[in-house]
């Protein structure tokens, strides 16, 4: 459709394979992830992409998306439902809960030209919950490990469009953040004045 946004264009397909079960087989899930996550990667390369990318203040836009991840108390709210384990509800939601909690603050530390250290931290924790939600809502969901309940509603709508397309758009702001970080000239440090002695 001319003039279609991508994000909803994705989120139209996903919702399509989601409602069709083909999440339910394993190849496709991870293909679905790492495929949209490659995608974006590689359109960060596009010199449009790359230019904005490279503005300054580019490093607090990228980490204030994130905070609507507090979104993530909606894994809980599925766990007190008895619809998803406990061992993978329990470390998404709540890790995605401090990470929404955590971005706005490290987007004004970096807006005031402060927090450098903060925001690679926060990037680094960000992708380690996002890397620890996959890969429990896999072992639990396509039953590697047998708990009861399982992760299957992660494959089905509405929740399989976290994984499928939330999840690889997070990650990749995350990359492209500690880039953009690694990138930026670090302040120089101040270095005390000697006093004259008399």
């Amino acid at each position: 459709m001319p003039g279609s946004d991508p994000a909803k264009m994705r989120a139209v397909r996903e919702g399509v394979v989601a409602g069709h079960g083909w999440y339910r087989a394993l190849p496709w899930f991870p293909v679905a992830v790492a495929g949209f996550l490659g995608t974006l990667l590689a359109l960060s390369r596009v010199p449009v992409v790359a230019r904005a990318l490279a503005a300054p203040g580019m490093a607090s836009r990228l980490a204030g998306p994130h905070s609507f991840r507090v979104a993530g108390v909606v894994f809980l709210f599925y766990l007190a439902l008895g619809h998803l384990p406990a061992l993978f509800a329990l470390p998404a939601g709540l890790g995605d809960i401090a990470t929404g909690i955590a971005a706005p603050l490290v987007a004004l530390r970096l807006a005031q030209g402060t927090g450098r250290r903060a925001a690679l931290w926060f990037n680094a924790f960000g992708m380690t919950d996002l890397a620890v939600a996959l890969t429990l809502g896999a072992l639990t969901g396509f039953h590697l490990l047998n708990v009861t309940p399982s992760s299957a509603p992660i494959t089905e709508l509405p929740l399989a469009l976290i994984p499928t397309a939330t999840v690889p758009l997070l990650f990749a702001l995350h990359i492209t953040s500690t880039v953009t970080l690694a990138k930026a000239p670090r302040p120089a440090l101040r270095m005390p004045a000697l006093q004259a002695t008399p």
